[in-house]
């Protein structure tokens, strides 16, 4: 299982709600969602993705940084000597 945070500031995503027709949470509690918001820690190790760009670009960056992971993670595992274990 892997963590994405997608991150945005309280500004942009206020925008965004505001051309929003019948969005399910009214702007004004958006405020109140930072507040309470903690973001993932380090020891979870997140993958965090910036909601500015355009959504299909947020997929690209989410399968790359997957991929580079997965790579990374089959690398330790090639490079383990016989029963060497996780």
């Amino acid at each position: 299982m892997r963590l994405i945070y997608l991150k945005g500031d309280e500004t942009l995503i206020a925008r965004r709600i505001a051309h929003r027709h019948e969005h399910f949470m009214p702007r004004s509690l958006l405020h109140s969602q930072f507040e309470a918001l903690e973001e993932p820690a380090d020891d979870e190790y997140p993958i965090t993705v910036s909601i500015e760009p355009h959504p299909r670009e947020i997929v690209e960056r989410i399968l790359s940084a997957m991929s580079m992971l997965e790579g990374a993670q089959a690398h330790r595992s090639s490079s383990r000597p016989a029963g060497a274990g996780p």
